[in-house]
């Protein structure tokens, strides 16, 4: 049984089969309190859920490096007065910020040497 802490985002499918991702907030025995920040069901994204712990896994690292995501966490970390995640996630949120800009230019230069003149 994997353990989960406040915090964690997770992903799952409900009783009804709907994907979804969340954040859990509460963790009682086997039980999570997860709140929907994605669903294939629109209804479900900014509730909250329970539900047991071996019907979620938890999310992989590589698919919360999206910058909406570590806005997210940012939050989290706000509203649980954690300095430390608070620091760890501004800082990689200044790194995917500059990593992005550096793709936006090179992107511009390498358009801008092609031969003769483009419109779009």
């Amino acid at each position: 049984m994997k353990l989960f802490k406040v915090g964690d985002w997770v992903k799952g499918v409900s009783k009804e089969d709907e994907f979804f991702i969340g954040y859990v907030e509460r963790v009682k025995d086997t039980l999570v309190n997860i709140y929907i920040v994605q669903s294939d069901n629109p209804h479900l994204i900014n509730r909250k859920v329970k539900t047991s712990t071996n019907k979620i896994t938890a999310m992989e690292p590589s698919d919360m490096y999206f910058e909406g995501n570590i806005l997210n966490l940012i939050d989290i970390a706000l509203i649980e007065k954690n300095e430390d995640d608070f620091l760890k996630y501004t800082n990689q949120l200044h790194e995917l910020r500059s990593i992005h800009e550096k793709m936006n230019n090179l992107e511009e230069i390498n358009f801008t040497r092609g031969e003769g003149s483009h419109r779009i």
